[in-house]
């Protein structure tokens, strides 16, 4: 049957030219709300992880004190077992020392995929996501201090446990 209406079959180059610009407007638009998605969850988990960490200090260092001054389940420095441990020595620097290496073990993943730091660090070095520890005496008082760093403007989360009523010296 003859095409009565004289009308051609597809589309034209101008139609086509404007969907593919439509598309790329949609496309580009995605990217940029994706990448905003990806901060987002990578500064979460970074707080995540420094929330954790001050919980799990705070929690590990009562339980010490009812436990006769042990820590309960505590991964060695090479994360190949884990046993009780009593606190020895009783000085902030064997407690901050314990705490990043059994952290290290449990807190494995960085937030912002570094391959050069940990997740769990010596600092204070503000290195982006990863949950920084260094201590030190402040008036007689042995202080654990836990920073992180959580975005690129350098916004830090920054918590101080005082150790001396678990019975740590400086």
């Amino acid at each position: 049957m003859k095409n009565l209406f004289n009308f051609k079959k597809g589309f034209s180059l101008i139609e086509l030219l404007v969907v593919v610009a439509i598309i790329g407007v949609l496309a580009a638009v995605g990217v940029v709300a994706f990448n905003g998605f990806i901060e987002n969850a990578k500064e979460t988990a970074t707080k995540a992880n420094h929330n954790t960490v001050t919980k799990f200090i705070n929690t590990t260092m009562v339980q010490s004190t009812v436990n006769g001054g042990y820590f309960q389940n505590m991964w060695n420095s090479n994360c190949t077992s884990q046993t009780n441990q009593r606190i020895t020595p009783t000085n902030i620097s064997g407690i901050h020392k314990k705490f990043v290496n059994h952290l290290r073990c449990v807190i494995t993943e960085h937030p912002y995929n570094n391959s050069v730091y940990p997740a769990v660090n010596n600092g204070p070095r503000g290195i982006l996501g990863s949950v920084e520890f260094y201590n030190r005496c402040t008036n007689s008082k042995p202080i654990l201090h836990i920073n992180t760093v959580y975005n690129n403007n350098g916004d830090a989360l920054k918590t101080q446990i005082d150790m001396t009523e678990y019975g740590v010296t400086c």
